[in-house]
């Protein structure tokens, strides 16, 4: 036996404590908690508002602070869906009332806002409350190696095809379009992940032109959001950004998004009178653009007419409450039911099949349609109109329930097969979008899903080295 000295045995060890794993769970923790209690005891202080509205403004405000603060170390949408739910639902609507008051002709508030708070901040804090006690964080950086370079042509071919030959053509094959459209995005992921340093950035220049270019020349902004969004999450995870450039990216894309906003319509009214070369139209867009910042006004840009009027999706659903509660109409879920089985059954099969975009559902609770324009009653208007006041919050809860376990269940197969990691922006692209229904819910990842299901096995079956490089990543 070897004699061990005193000295050595007594001597002071430093305790060594093991390092505990960052959860996967969305629920912060503790010490968030108590830093969001004081923000709403001090919002509505200072707002002057109803501590019911300053409830949904300091949700709205602690969920951006969240995806923020998750940058860099995730893949937040999740996060943003739920930022994006509050901004349409619970702020732009305050910001209204705050200018307007209750007058319904300047505000387009068609309630008052104690009876508008009353039902649609506990549905907001429902739908966040399902998200974040369903969903799970994306955060395994895949190592996958790229030897076949087919993969990326065929996605490429495939995002072309989506664009270009199937854009337009016919109001059926639009969702189809924006699937494949979304596989570019795949494409420019996949090289940006596996690709040498100048490659990668060489891909996203030339993605981030294209959607530029396309979305200036339709004159459709919001078709660039998704792109951009995905983009930019998946390069801030990739590049694992600290924490003080994660703010303030986020506080630059708000300001510019808004700006952007601010002069959507002023572009539309102008772009046809410029030329239909390309030049001419991204001429105009820097013109207005510069002018907006030139003349910025933050104050402005924050409670103007972008937020009350574009981004005010409580517009439509004080609509749905005027309507429903006049009518004294209740569907008691059958428009929900309708749209189940419009997905899930082709039109033979089920005659009254619903129309996908919101046209049916404007013309059942709020009774006229906007023509020509793409409109929705939210999931919000669609619970109230089917389930009444307090069913509402139950119907909403239910739809964040069902986007966080979508997105669990995709962690789930990245686990399993790590290059389902890079289609994430395909099977999620429209599923940020709150001021949808029930319908566009399931719409926005039932289609793309099984689309994306369909490209993965046959890459498999046709690229021998794309399989053997996903076997022995799922090992």
């Amino acid at each position: 036996m070897i004699p061990v000295s005193p000295a050595i045995r007594h001597q002071d060890i430093p305790e060594i404590k093991p390092v505990q794993p960052e959860t996967d769970s969305l629920i912060p923790k503790w010490n968030w908690w108590v830093g969001f209690f004081i923000l709403w005891i001090l919002i509505p202080y200072f707002a002057g508002v109803s501590w019911l509205c300053g409830l949904g403004l300091t949700v709205t405000l602690a969920t951006l602070i969240i995806f923020a603060f998750r940058l860099g170390k995730s893949i937040p949408f999740l996060e943003f869906t739920a930022f994006w739910g509050g901004v349409q639902w619970v702020y732009a609507p305050w910001v209204c009332y705050r200018e307007f008051g209750d007058n319904r002709f300047f505000g387009n508030m068609a309630v008052p806002e104690e009876y508008y708070m009353q039902i649609t901040v506990p549905a907001y804090l429902a739908f966040v409350a399902g998200i974040f006690l369903f969903g799970r964080k994306i955060r395994q950086l895949p190592v996958f190696d790229l030897r076949d370079a087919r993969i990326v042509m065929y996605l490429c071919i495939w995002g072309a095809i989506g664009g270009i030959l199937l854009s337009g053509v016919h109001s059926s094959l639009d969702s189809l379009s924006v699937c494949l459209r979304s596989f570019l995005l795949v494409a420019v992921l996949i090289q940006f992940y596996t690709s040498d340093k100048l490659i990668r950035y060489l891909w996203v220049l030339i993605y981030v032109g294209y959607v530029v270019i396309q979305g200036l020349y339709s004159s459709m902004f919001g078709e660039a959001v998704a792109p951009f969004l995905f983009l930019f999450l998946f390069l801030c995870f990739r590049m694992k950004v600290k924490h003080h450039i994660a703010f303030i990216l986020v506080g630059l894309i708000v300001i510019g998004g808004l700006m952007c906003l601010d002069i959507k319509g002023e572009y539309r009214l102008q772009a046809p009178l410029a030329t239909r070369r390309i030049s001419g139209q991204v001429n105009l867009a820097a013109r207005l653009l510069t002018n907006e910042i030139v003349s910025m006004d933050l104050s402005a840009l924050f409670t103007g007419p972008t937020v009350t009027n574009r981004l005010n999706q409580g517009a439509l659903i004080s609509e749905v409450y005027c309507y429903v509660d006049n009518t004294q109409l209740c569907y008691y879920g059958s428009t929900i039911v309708d749209s189940l089985l419009s997905v899930v059954l082709p039109q033979f099969l089920f005659p009254p099949k619903r129309r996908a975009g919101g046209g049916d559902n404007m013309v059942e609770m709020v009774g006229y349609r906007y023509m020509g324009a793409s409109m929705n009653v939210s999931y919000v208007g669609e619970g109230y109109a089917n389930f009444g006041r307090y069913g509402c919050a139950c119907f909403t809860f239910f739809c964040g329930v069902l986007l966080g376990l979508a997105f669990r269940y995709t962690r789930f197969l990245i686990s399993k097969w790590p290059f389902v990691f890079f289609f994430v922006p395909a099977i999620f692209g429209a599923a940020w979008i709150v001021e949808g229904d029930f319908m566009g819910l399931l719409n926005s990842m039932i289609k793309p899903a099984l689309l994306v299901v369909v490209s993965y096995y046959m890459l498999r079956k046709y690229l021998p080295s794309v399989r053997e490089t996903m076997e022995r990543e799922r090992q």
